[in-house]
């Protein structure tokens, strides 16, 4: 999914919900987030899906 960064985390869980094994690839630049609703970090969006610590960058 490319511009990832400006998901709501509505939308994270609607994305999640689709990817049961919870393999894809996201890409997007949190730096380049321009929606209010959007990624301010990749831990702040992935972690509750994933554990603590499991974005890999960002």
């Amino acid at each position: 999914m490319d511009e990832a960064q400006e998901l709501s985390p509505m939308a994270w869980r609607m994305v999640m919900r689709r990817a049961p094994t919870r393999s894809m690839t996201v890409v997007g630049d949190v730096a380049q987030t321009g929606s209010p609703a959007g990624a301010r970090s990749w831990g702040q969006v992935l972690d509750p899906y994933t554990g603590a610590g499991g974005a890999r960058s960002g």
